[in-house]
């Protein structure tokens, strides 16, 4: 734009360190055009020559060479950012989600994400970072649980963070308290396609149900059309559902059938026959629970 350019030239003229965060005010904007290349240019050739400790611009250049998949230069910039801007948490909390999805140095990403917490200890993406990295790469679960607990207690509507605590509680057999927690993830963020996918499967395969499942596999598809997983999930549960619905119109039939027969015994036997009813009804629920399991 008109202003960038004035901006631009007016910094060149000074080179001052006020001219750094012109710079990277304008690299961050090519950056939002999708324009990589003039990003790179503006935040490596003229945020960081016109202030060598600008710690936001280093950082800046690394994640612009990440999005070019220049992985080498990039983290020779996320080191520089971190040691020019040692207690900077986001820098830190960057630098170790590099290390962690990028170079699957897990020590080193968990000491970054630390660190940043260190510098500041309600740094919320940090913290989460740390509890996903102890969940997911360490299996370490009761640690994780601490860790999204601490997240959650900062942010209670961290759609990710009730979802990972729910899955720990779900395996943990605390199935109340997931069910709780996935409802927490999905009305935290509704275009959280993974937390409606991750609720659904937990309601089909922990409470049996796919007719509750279902909604949850549909948003799944209508948030991420294009996924063929949460696609093929959701038209078997479709299925189930479907049978599920069948099963509960055969059952009422067979109820039905059975008054039926009761309005024809003499008054004597009503009780009896209540009571084998009330046991009938009872081994139906039975029955249709091990057949959701067992189809799960």
């Amino acid at each position: 734009s008109d202003y960038f350019d004035k901006a631009l030239v007016a910094a060149e003229e000074r080179q001052s360190r006020a001219s750094g965060d012109v710079f990277n005010r304008a690299g961050a904007f090519a950056e939002w055009q999708g324009k990589l290349v003039r990003a790179e240019e503006l935040y490596r050739k003229k945020a960081v020559q016109a202030d060598a400790s600008h710690g936001a611009a280093l950082g800046n250049v690394a994640r612009v060479l990440k999005l070019q998949r220049k992985m080498d230069e990039a983290e020779k910039f996320y080191k520089k950012a971190v040691r020019t801007e040692p207690n900077n948490a986001l820098l830190r909390a960057n630098y170790g989600w590099f290390l962690e999805s990028i170079k699957t140095n897990i020590d080193k990403a968990e000491s970054e994400y630390r660190l940043a917490i260190d510098a500041e200890p309600d740094y919320v993406p940090a913290l989460f970072n740390l509890a996903r990295l102890l969940d997911v790469a360490r299996g370490d679960k009761d640690a994780a649980a601490a860790e999204y607990r601490r997240v959650l207690r900062r942010d209670p509507n961290h759609s990710n963070a009730n979802l990972g605590l729910a899955a720990i509680m779900g395996q943990a057999g605390k199935r109340a308290k997931a069910d709780e927690l996935f409802k927490r993830a999905v009305a935290a963020d509704s275009s959280n396609a993974v937390a409606a996918f991750n609720y659904a499967q937990f309601l089909l395969a922990e409470m049996g149900s796919a007719t509750l499942a279902l909604p949850n596999f549909f948003a799944a598809t209508i948030i991420k059309p294009n996924n063929e997983v949460f696609k093929s999930h959701y038209l078997r549960c479709k299925a189930l559902a479907e049978a599920e619905e069948r099963d509960d119109v055969s059952d009422t039939d067979a109820d039905n059938n059975d008054d039926d027969d009761d309005d024809d015994d003499d008054d004597d036997d009503d009780d009896d026959d209540g009571d084998g009813d009330d046991d009938m009804d009872d081994d139906d629920d039975d029955d249709d629970v091990d057949a959701d399991s067992v189809i799960d």
